[in-house]
């Protein structure tokens, strides 16, 4: 059922997809991740929703970061990482990221909202770990144990 709920968010953006029928699951997520990457995330890794004044949110990155690791896309998953990790938690893969990331008032493009989201900062968990395991890489890993820290006391 994944690739159905994929199949639906992806193609709208690109008039190129194939109907479920027409198309393996492997190219459906092949072809709405390409889509999803052309329309929504910078190179840098941020993802912008081009609707909401481009900016950027903790679900946004999160979500990237899950479908890159469905595609096995490594390099987009590190960018989304990466990004996030330095503009959503100021460089600290130890406090939650931040939800709401856009330009403000002053013309600034900086963190509007520093509160977390519950459901990005398990999806973001969850494809660290995922990510961690699939790529054999501690660091990934050591950041949802850094990050969850405070909170396993209570």
């Amino acid at each position: 059922m994944p690739t159905l709920a994929l199949l639906v968010a992806g193609p709208a953006l690109s008039g190129t997809v194939a109907t479920p029928a027409e198309e393996s699951p492997r190219a459906a997520l092949v072809s709405t991740w390409a889509a999803y990457l052309e329309h929504y995330v910078e190179p840098s890794g941020r993802v912008v929703d081009p609707r909401g004044g481009r900016r950027s949110t903790s679900e946004g990155q999160a979500y990237a970061m899950v479908r890159a690791l469905w595609i096995d896309d490594r390099p987009s998953f590190e960018r989304a990482w990466a990004w996030s990790r330095d503009n959503l938690q100021s460089g600290d893969s130890g406090r939650l990221p931040a939800w709401l990331w856009g330009q403000s008032p002053e013309g600034e493009w900086r963190i509007l909202d520093t509160q977390p989201a519950a459901d990005a900062d398990q999806l973001m968990a969850w494809a660290l770990v995922g990510g961690s395991r699939r790529w054999g890489d501690a660091e990934m890993a050591a950041a949802v144990t850094k990050a969850r820290a405070p909170y396993a006391k209570e």
